[in-house]
């Protein structure tokens, strides 16, 4: 029950945080004239979703196969938000 508790104020306390970012991101990108698309895609791939803080991101590269495996996560939520392998020309 504790640990349930413990889990539904972490996912209000995100949430909340989200909402806030989301607030704060829309009205910057009603003032931001400069915003492009490239920055905005630059931006949405090197944030957290959750909480909007910058993603640690990993390479393991794999000279034998030719192969990158990316993996990036949330420093701040602990969450992996992507992986992905890459093939190396």
């Amino acid at each position: 029950m504790e640990i349930e508790k413990g889990f539904k104020e972490v996912i209000e306390t995100l949430t909340e945080k989200q909402s806030e970012k989301q607030s704060e991101n829309q009205s910057e990108e009603r003032t931001d004239i400069t915003s492009t698309p490239q920055r905005r895609y630059v931006r949405e791939h090197s944030t957290c979703a959750m909480c909007e803080s910058t993603l640690e991101i990993r390479h393991d590269v794999n000279r034998a196969d030719l192969k990158v495996k990316e993996e990036a996560h949330c420093p701040s939520c602990g969450i992996r938000v992507r992986s992905a392998h890459h093939l190396m020309h």
